[in-house]
């Protein structure tokens, strides 16, 4: 075993140094080849593919063909959106969480298919055809391998127990047709929405339950479940609910009183045992109190937060929270990619991706704020509660003057740690051709 030492950490120094230069040149997250056959085929290969997986299942043929048809569609669909990345980083990570927990079950373990989509909406889900994907928007609000795991098994308890096919035949069968065609549509909805709500919730507890019992079979923290549901719940948030570090904002000679930049701040609404009547999952105190009574019937010792890879973890987190931000540069939404490059540059300090971000989003708030345009950048649900709400209130009550001097003073500060950056000279450029802040400022 000694002849091998010095290659293996040979082998963990490249590893190190790979991760580290795909956070450093981060751009966008990318699909890698191999393409998957999934993507390759046809929609009507794949229609024809659900047709035979379903038929045993499905008795009456016109269900049979729309559900089969429209579960055929959704790869499609995303593909389509440029939206589905596999082969990477992320995606084989994953791909390592979901054959850990099945390492017992190689057969259901060969029929999955995890996938990564690109999107800031914090949601993980499953389809009958054996495809799970994870959004980056939920890769990022994790804090642990666990909890990544955990919502892994609850995804792949929803395709054994077939929660997809079982959702679309009780909502069938409870939904009652009337004479009148006005009347039969009104109640259609009013049958529909309660059945969502009825099976839904149901299908979530059930599947809470076949995923801890899976989670159980793994050396997985069982605290990691509690946190799940909380990250959850608080998903609406930034990735983390931390004071915004005001030294990363003001640059050289610029400096914002605390009695300004922390004025004022808005209280978080969320709670745990919200009315969820009108929700398709079961409010947070339900889900964590029903997991407790299964969690309770095994012990946790000799368990951790991490069995793959804390660095991978990390390195993966990392990855999705920089996805986050180019999510939020496109679609305006300044504020948030502000506060969440303050939140990472905590991790990572000096990161050109990270600069050059905050420059883009300076820039664009400094450009809405000229045009006379801030509806745009404030009307963004989740930036008004808990620690980016000082962020929020601060940017809403700044005048155009003062939001210039603060674009100017940042790409001021970036131009002097990466002078010879193409790039952030053409933002310096931009902001100096725009804003009369740069004679206001001292170098």
């Amino acid at each position: 075993m000694k002849y091998f030492t010095p290659l293996f950490v040979f082998l963990m120094l490249c590893v190190y140094c790979n991760a580290q230069q795909e956070i450093e040149n981060f751009r966008l997250l990318k699909a890698e080849a191999p393409i998957p056959n999934i993507l390759l085929e046809p929609l009507e290969k794949r229609y024809e593919k659900n047709l035979k997986k379903l038929e045993k299942q499905i008795k009456d043929k016109k269900d049979l063909e729309e559900f089969s048809l429209s579960t055929a569609y959704t790869v499609d669909y995303f593909a389509s959106q440029g939206q589905i990345i596999f082969n990477d980083s992320i995606s084989k990570y994953l791909e390592d969480i979901a054959a850990y927990l099945l390492r017992d079950q190689p057969e259901l373990a060969e029929e999955l298919q995890i996938f990564t989509l690109k999107s800031d909406i914090p949601n993980a889900f499953s389809t009958p055809q054996g495809l799970i994907f994870f959004t980056s928007g939920l890769i990022a609000q994790m804090e642990s391998e666990a909890e990544l795991a955990f919502i892994m098994a609850h995804e792949i308890s929803h395709y054994t127990e077939k929660h997809a096919l079982k959702f679309k035949l009780d909502l069938d069968e409870n939904i009652e047709e009337e004479d009148d065609l006005n009347s039969r549509t009104r109640q259609r909805n009013k049958n529909l929405i309660k059945s969502i709500h009825k099976f839904k919730k149901k299908q979530e507890l059930d599947a809470d339950e076949k995923g801890i019992k899976l989670f159980a079979k793994s050396k997985y923290d069982f605290d990691a479940i509690e946190n799940a549901f909380y990250v959850l719940m608080y998903s609406y948030l930034p990735i983390e609910d931390k004071k915004f570090d005001k030294s990363l904002l003001q640059c050289g000679h610029l400096n914002i009183p605390d009695s300004i930049l922390y004025a004022e701040y808005n209280e978080i609404t969320a709670v745990e045992d919200y009315d969820d009547t009108e929700h398709t999952h079961p409010n947070i105190k339900t889900r964590i109190e029903e997991s407790y009574t299964i969690i309770d019937q095994y012990d946790n010792e000799n368990r951790d937060k991490f069995i793959i890879s804390k660095d991978r973890f990390h390195k993966t987190r990392n990855l999705a929270r920089f996805s986050l931000i180019n999510n939020y540069l496109a679609d305006k939404n300044y504020i948030r990619a502000i506060y969440h490059t303050n939140m990472v540059k905590k991790d990572i300090p000096v990161n050109r991706f990270l600069t050059i971000s905050e420059i883009k989003a300076f820039y664009g708030l400094a450009t809405l704020f000229n045009a006379e345009e801030t509806e745009i950048c404030f009307d963004f649900y989740g930036n008004d509660e808990g620690e980016i709400s000082y962020l929020y209130n601060y940017f809403n009550a700044l005048s155009k003057e003062g939001m210039n001097v603060l674009a100017a003073s940042k790409v001021m500060h970036a131009y002097k740690m990466f002078p010879e950056d193409e790039e952030i000279k053409l933002y310096f450029d931009l902001i100096a051709s725009n804003s009369k802040a740069f004679t206001n400022l001292r170098w």
